[in-house]
């Protein structure tokens, strides 16, 4: 036999209700809270989009041009110095840090190696080369850019060829850099034989 429930009292319905109500309230308070953290990493991702998009844009003209050796200096120099501020505020990727690389290497060979600000570029795309690759240790482009670099800024064959070696080994038969490895190792010939 089943008993009979008293009927709730007034006070009990009462507390039930306000319970109820805060934890909606917890609930909502959580849900605005994560809404917020999401909102606030779409922005930062969406910020360093924007501020890579030049160096993007400068690196493809670079890459896509006739006469890659003779880009328009000026414009180089106004992106990367956007861009190194934005990367001390927030670092890029592996690929979009390789890209401001590229383009710091590039502005160093224009500039000339001999001269300081040449040298600075180069010593910064070292610099990001190396970071690149941290995170990236696969990307063959940035180990042959980053044995090309070391080469610009006069360092001793025996500090370039491990990347180059490296460059190798990641994508040995990349038909984009074999003519230039080939070059490198021939360069580098002498070194190579007192190693072996």
């Amino acid at each position: 036999m089943r008993r009979a429930q008293a009927p709730a009292s007034a006070t009990a319905i009462a507390h039930k209700m306000a319970g109820s109500r805060a934890f909606a309230r917890r609930l909502g308070l959580m849900t605005a809270a994560v809404m917020a953290l999401l909102a606030a990493a779409a922005f930062l991702k969406a910020w360093q989009l924007f501020a890579i998009v030049p160096v993007q844009v400068a690196s493809e003209a670079l890459q896509s041009a006739d006469q890659p050796e003779k880009p328009d200096l000026a414009r180089l120099l106004a992106v990367l110095r956007a861009a190194d501020r934005q990367f001390e505020r927030m670092p890029f990727d592996a690929e979009d840090t390789a890209q401001l690389a590229y383009v710091h290497m590039m502005a160093g060979m224009q500039q000339g190696t001999w001269s300081a600000g040449g040298k600075r570029h180069l010593a910064r795309a070292e610099t990001l080369y190396r970071h690149s690759l941290a995170r990236s240790p696969a990307n063959t482009f940035a180990w042959s850019r980053l044995a090309h670099t070391l080469t610009l800024l006069g360092q001793p064959a025996e500090q370039a060829i491990p990347a180059w070696e490296k460059s190798i080994e990641t994508a040995p038969h990349e038909p984009k850099l074999l003519l230039w490895r080939s070059e490198f190792g021939l360069a580098s010939l002498a070194f190579l034989q007192e190693r072996h």
